[in-house]
């Protein structure tokens, strides 16, 4: 017997989406974790010397904390 296979679903914000204007605006706050397996933020640059997040615009760390799930 074959185990089934655990779905994914993978949800992908970007860094800028927040400054679009009218609907097309997108926050972090609107990701629902509990229906995303995955989440892609795009864009962060991560540190080559260690598991680290560089910043790539200046809230950039302070919008990726809000995605910890609690």
């Amino acid at each position: 017997d074959e185990e089934p296979s655990k779905m994914v679903r993978v949800c992908y914000i970007t860094n800028w989406s927040r400054y679009r204007s009218g609907e097309a605006k997108f926050e972090i706050e609107f990701i629902d974790p509990f229906m995303c397996s995955h989440i892609i933020y795009a864009y962060a640059t991560v540190d080559g010397h260690k598991p680290e997040i560089i910043p790539r615009q200046k809230d950039d760390l302070g919008l990726i904390q809000k995605m910890k799930i609690k």
